[in-house]
């Protein structure tokens, strides 16, 4: 029985509050699972929220945590200088590093000690070259310094030390010259006097540069064919072609992804829309055709070998 002040439910009322009922139980169950999820992962959940905070002073206050976790662990968030600790004449025989650069300075003591000042990125680090610590003995230790002059690239790889003046230096076991340099160095003291060699010499120093360039040339114009464009290029210290074929096949293909959304394209060498279209494929990595061979098998001939291939005269 019903009381007066109750009303009886239509079923479409019991229906709609039934499935709401089973809503909140859902969304009830969802926060449930999620909250378990995130107690068993709290670390990493935690990691992710804080790595990218909407707001200014949220990721302040994150970076304050940070370096105060760490310091409440014993480990200092702000370290001092690398190799403070190094006493003169101390060799640290237990950690290897290496390092490449131009050499700015090379100053002889003796036959067995040479040290060189070696620039890189704006920065100079002394290396001291001992024959007694050089892997390759004596004979090769005299040979390869005898090489290397003023200007040229060099790598080095060996221990950390300090010399007898408490200079942070090098002290190589291995000594490669990169690259040879073919011109003389200016002096310090007279200078460079060329007006025009200095403006060759603007980039000097810099291991990667780069220049993206708008080119038109006098020349016909076709469907296939213009005569303005745009070039990139580029160069690299410490690369070979195997890393500028690399680089130019990650720019290549992502170009290609970035203005059209896929990596395979269709081109019509007739004009747009004119058939017959070919697909070109952008997926990397590339195929590598030797040229030599390529141009063997596209011709249909047999090419004389590379090394006689000299000009007349």
């Amino acid at each position: 029985m019903l009381s007066d002040g109750e009303k009886k439910l239509s079923k479409n009322e019991q229906k709609r509050l039934a499935k709401q009922a089973q809503k909140e139980k859902e969304r009830l169950e969802k926060e449930a699972k999620k909250s378990a999820e995130a107690a068993q992962t709290g670390k990493a959940e935690k990691h992710v929220k804080e790595a990218d905070p909407s707001d200014p002073q949220e990721y302040y206050k994150m970076r304050v945590e940070m370096i105060n976790s760490r310091r409440a662990a014993g480990d200092n968030p702000f370290p001092h200088k690398k190799y403070e600790h190094l006493k003169n004449e101390e060799v640290l025989n237990d950690v290897r590093v290496s390092i490449a650069g131009r050499i700015y300075s090379k100053r002889e003591s003796g036959k067995n000690l040479v040290f060189y000042d070696v620039h890189n990125g704006g920065t100079r680090l002394q290396v001291m070259a001992n024959a007694r610590y050089h892997a390759a003995g004596a004979e090769d230790f005299s040979a390869v310094h005898e090489r290397i002059r003023r200007g040229d690239i060099v790598g080095f790889s060996g221990h950390p030390t300090r010399s007898k003046t408490g200079e942070l230096s090098l002290l190589p076991l291995e000594v490669e010259q990169l690259t040879p340099c073919l011109r003389m160095l200016p002096h310090t003291h007279y200078g460079l006097k060329d007006k025009e060699l200095r403006q060759m010499l603007i980039v000097g120093g810099i291991d990667r540069v780069y220049e993206v360039g708008r080119l038109f040339r006098n020349e016909g114009i076709d469907m296939t064919h213009n005569p303005e464009f745009t070039t990139c290029e580029f160069y690299m210290a410490y690369a070979d072609y195997e890393d500028l074929i690399r680089l130019t096949e990650d720019l290549l293909s992502k170009m290609v992804m970035f203005i059209h959304g896929t990596y395979k394209i269709m081109y019509h060498p007739n004009g747009p829309g004119v058939e017959p279209a070919m697909e070109i494929d952008f997926t990397p990595p590339f195929k590598r055709v030797n040229m030599y061979e390529g141009l063997e098998k596209a011709l249909g001939v047999k090419l004389p070998s590379p090394d006689t291939l000299k000009t007349e005269g």
